[in-house]
């Protein structure tokens, strides 16, 4: 192949990348972390796993939502936060959707004080063009233990009065459409719907989603040492076939099952907030 043939093919490519990105997807893919494949003790990536995880989130059997392996997180006080990181098979870009659902069992003695917030699930991080941070798509937690919708490209927070579990597993689902316009966020904890706006998800058309953050950030430091366990997460950009009651497509609860767990309740005392 000549240098200018390698020239136009690179051309072709990116042009190719460009369209692909502008019909919201370049493929329908599904990343799933269950932490089942890697050695109990070991730091929590590999195959079914984080591509990347903090030296304090570690593979357990002490609870598990399913199978026989769950990963630990460990808060040192004053640790401002510990992660897992999943980049994404493809970018999803303006009119593509993603879902991101994972368990959560936050053991007592718990203390959720924060400053403002704890980053839960960023569930969706937003580049613009050229690959530059825009800002993420997330559900936080409040001081208070309370779900909070966090929206940075539209610059959008939203509370809910329904709250975080502590010492069962719940499930926290997020889905989002990316767009300047007809974007729509969804948060949905153990399978019922408590938090939807429609503020835009991107602010350029060009503008696409590429990774994923678990509990990144505790701002202010985690106040005292507390073990969290987090199990069973999956993203994807293909509709899924489960529905809420609503009719609205979500990956959906698991059966809570395992280890440590009890049945998956609905959540009450909460309001819906649309914009």
């Amino acid at each position: 192949m000549t240098a200018g043939t390698r020239t136009v093919s690179y051309v072709l490519q990116a042009l190719m990348i460009v369209t692909l990105l502008s019909a919201g997807q370049a493929f329908a893919w599904t990343r799933t972390a269950t932490f089942e494949n890697e050695g109990t003790g070991s730091i929590a990536q590999g195959s079914t796993a984080f591509e990347v995880a903090s030296g304090s989130t570690t593979i357990t059997t002490d609870k598990v939502s399913g199978g026989s392996k769950a990963a630990k997180m460990y808060h040192a006080a004053g640790d401002g936060g510990v992660m897992g990181y999943v980049s994404f098979p493809g970018a999803v870009g303006n009119g593509g959707e993603i879902w991101a659902r994972g368990n959560f069992y936050f053991a007592s003695p718990w203390n959720w004080a924060c400053n403002p917030v704890i980053k839960v699930l960023r569930g969706a991080h937003i580049a613009n063009a050229s690959g530059g941070n825009v800002g993420y798509l997330s559900v936080f937690a409040d001081a208070a233990g309370n779900i909070v919708l966090s929206n940075e490209p539209a610059g959008v927070q939203k509370l809910t009065s329904a709250k975080f579990d502590v010492d069962k597993w719940q499930t926290i689902e997020m889905y989002v459409k990316l767009s300047t316009g007809s974007a729509t966020f969804r948060i949905w904890k153990n399978g019922v719907l408590i938090l939807e706006d429609t503020a835009r998800t991107i602010n350029s058309t060009s503008d696409y989603a590429d990774f994923s953050y678990i509990m990144s950030n505790w701002n202010g430091g985690s106040p005292q040492n507390q073990t969290q366990y987090i199990d069973d997460f999956i993203w994807t950009n293909t509709t899924p076939s489960q529905k809420d009651s609503a009719g609205r497509p979500m990956i959906g609860p698991t059966s809570g099952t395992g280890t440590g767990t009890t049945t998956l309740a609905a959540p009450t005392g909460f309001r819906i907030i649309s914009k």
